[in-house]
């Protein structure tokens, strides 16, 4: 544990660069003097950038600045759920200029490229385009303004030289394939050079190289051209789905796959890792809320503040204190439970760091704490993380425990500070010596755990719990036998994203899980009106080819597709009740929270994130009826026992939708494919 003192506030910029900084020197410490860890198969190993990981209570406004001062001396980051790779400077300026060369007359693409590194139009200059030409497209503007004088000179050449790699782009892009165009489009526009040369460039560069192999894999499939490739981007985007999710080749992305992670606390629920630096934990808990004039409990109801007219003053009521009181409460205790997930990610070496504006002033506060169990009332007034952890370990005595009070003096200091030459060491009068944490020896676990054997922490169950569920996933969850069986193994393949499309695999013939998936697909567009025309039998037909027309299916797809399943569907009860519904909802997706509780006993009032995709779902008499299709294989022997083992995920689609639409689920059905049946729960 390293506890700078500095003299700008806690949350200032000043004070959260030190300690990044300190942060990043520790970690090419650990690296240079090859620190062990256990390996997997018993021995030890020299510790890796993967093995380490920052952990902050909110990532938001915070981590870009440990990222960059890890990124400063050469350390690899990874930012699990910060900055996808959709949203990077480097592939928004790649689609957005394939999105152009594609149509030029789209103003959102267009004034993206214009304002990215590639041609550096500003603000200024962006809005002297649309000054000078108001009634026409950004597009035309360009041409307008980089034939005739009437923009700066500067601007008019940013102009000619974008309409130039734009309309010779334009011209290439129709003859060759979308990934050799990608290729082609970089040599052109210097972009591989220009974001590798930006900080973090390797990684940008594998960013752009994956887009262009990702186009490659595209046109393997059969489909051709950039409009294409914009629709498979356009479709993965939509979906939630991240081209790196699909990597299977390591050297496209070597720093991903050894580099320090930099999470939220939150994020880091249910994982280990060998080496976890908790940082930033003098930041102040929030109360923001509970000082508000009017403040809500979901038990305790409204409070509010008494205004009396005739003074011109406001009290404080009753109610509004003891509602405050009550939040104040469960907000502590949150952040309690959040402090102990963050300090049990940690095997080996827990390291904490905190950045204290006036540090003696600190100590001497917590001093006055009696030692022991601290009292309710005492805990109540700490403010922080780090001011818990110090109050917490008071009278450990223990070799690999032990605390550094630094001085971070001025800023470029702190990295002679960190690299080993310790400006000044100050002993914490309440515990003695200084801290980073080593968990291998069992002694520190018990030593720490021996301070006081009559406590245990009341929500251990919390711990482990997962933030999201899906529906799919629940099966093997309640049924732990179910794990291997048929139908959850179809369900996995159906809901695994590398296998849905078939270009990614490039497997010409279609698995079981292909077949689904293209069921699925035609039943999610097929407008069922048309298809259930009873005068006409090659309405499905038609439709298919409809669907073609516009992309959503090739014609080898469709020669593979069971038309008289459909038919069969169509032409049923549950197909004619679907056709006539007034309202009906297809791959509805939902997310929804849900008590823990409900799936995993002992949970508590702890929310879990549940989602999940309802195949179908329709409207019959102000009353919901929920479909599920199913193409896996069953016999009318077994239907009964297969069926029973989707119940719970019908179970749970029907409590979803209840508790969105506010409407009754009357029925639950499942239609089996292979037997032409619908099957009621």
């Amino acid at each position: 544990m390293s506890t700078f003192g500095v003299e700008d506030d806690e949350e200032s910029p000043t004070a959260i660069k030190i300690e990044a900084e300190y942060i990043a020197q520790k970690i090419k410490r650990l690296i240079n003097e090859r620190y062990q860890v256990p390996d997997d198969d018993g021995s030890e190993r020299d510790i890796t950038f993967s093995d380490i990981v920052i952990l902050l209570r909110s990532v938001k406004g915070r981590a870009w600045q440990y990222a960059a001062a890890l990124s400063e001396i050469d350390i690899p980051i990874e930012f699990p759920g910060g900055e996808g790779y959709f949203e990077t400077t480097e592939v928004i300026t790649a689609l957005s200029l394939l999105a152009v060369i594609d149509n030029p007359i789209q103003d959102i693409p267009l004034a993206s490229v214009m304002n990215s590194p590639l041609y550096n139009f500003t603000a200024d200059e962006l809005a002297e385009l649309k000054l000078k030409s108001r009634e026409k497209d950004l597009y035309s503007s360009i041409k307008e303004s980089a034939e005739r004088d009437i923009v700066s000179d500067e601007t008019r050449v940013k102009c000619k030289k974008m309409l130039s790699d734009i309309d010779d782009l334009r011209i290439m892009s129709g003859d060759i394939s979308s990934d050799r165009f990608i290729w082609n489009m970089y040599n052109r526009t210097g972009l591989l050079d220009l974001v590798s040369k930006m900080r973090g460039g390797e990684k940008r560069k594998g960013n752009l190289i994956l887009l262009a192999e990702s186009a490659k894999q595209f046109e393997r499939s059969g489909y051709k051209g950039v409009y294409g490739f914009l629709r498979f981007i356009k479709n993965l985007q939509d979906r939630g789905i991240e081209l790196t999710d699909r990597v299977n080749d390591k050297s496209t992305f070597p720093e991903s796959y050894n580099s320090v992670k930099i999470m939220s606390i939150h994020k880091s629920k249910g994982l280990e890792f060998p080496i976890v630096i908790l940082a930033n934990t003098s930041k102040f808990n929030n109360f923001q809320d509970i000082r508000k004039n009017v403040v809500f409990h979901n038990e305790l109801g409204l409070g509010v503040m008494l205004t009396d007219p005739t003074q011109r003053i406001r009290y404080s009521t009753l109610a509004r204190t003891a509602i405050q009181n009550k939040l104040n409460d469960e907000m502590l205790s949150e952040e309690l439970r959040v402090l102990y997930v963050a300090m049990t990610r940690a095997r080996e070496k827990l390291i904490i760091t905190a950045t204290l504006k006036n540090t003696e002033r600190t100590k001497e506060q917590l001093e006055e704490i009696p030692a022991g169990i601290v009292d309710p009332q005492a805990a109540l007034a700490l403010k922080s993380m780090i001011e818990w952890i110090l109050v917490g370990i008071r009278g450990i005595e223990d070799a690999e425990l032990s605390i550094n009070y630094l001085d971070s003096g001025i800023i470029e200091s702190i990295r002679n500070l960190a690299s080993g030459a310790e400006k000044k060491i100050v002993p914490l009068p309440l515990t003695g010596v200084t801290y980073e944490s080593d968990l291998s020896a069992d002694s520190s676990r018990e030593t720490i755990s021996e301070t006081d054997s009559r406590f245990s922490y009341p929500f251990k169950s919390s711990v482990d719990l997962p933030s999201k569920l899906t529906v799919t996933g629940l099966k093997a969850l309640l049924d732990p036998e179910a794990e291997l069986a048929p139908w959850v193994q179809k369900e996995k393949e159906k809901s695994a994203p590398v296998s849905s499309p078939l270009f990614i695999s490039g497997n010409k013939e279609l698995t079981a899980a292909d077949q689904g998936t293209l069921m699925h697909l035609v039943l999610q567009h097929i407008d069922y009106k048309k298809s259930s025309h009873e005068h006409d039998n090659n309405r499905v037909a038609k439709e298919l080819q409809r669907l073609s027309n516009i992309g959503f299916l090739t014609n080898e797809q469709i020669d593979k597709i069971n038309i008289g399943k459909i038919k069969k569907l169509l032409s049923s009860t549950l197909g004619v009740r679907m056709t006539a519904a007034k309202m009906m909802e297809r791959e509805f997706k939902f997310s929804i929270l849900r008590p823990a509780e409900e799936f995993y006993p002992g949970g508590g009032t702890e929310k879990i994130l549940l989602q999940g995709v309802v195949d179908c779902f329709f409207e019959e008499d102000n009353e919901i009826v929920v479909v599920d299709f199913k193409t896996n294989r069953v016999t009318e022997k077994n239907v009964d026992k297969i069926a029973q083992q989707y119940s719970q995920q019908l179970n749970t689609y029907a409590d979803a939708l209840h508790h969105i639409t506010g409407k009754h689920v009357k029925e639950k059905i499942i239609y089996f494919f292979s037997i032409d049946h619908a099957y009621i729960l």
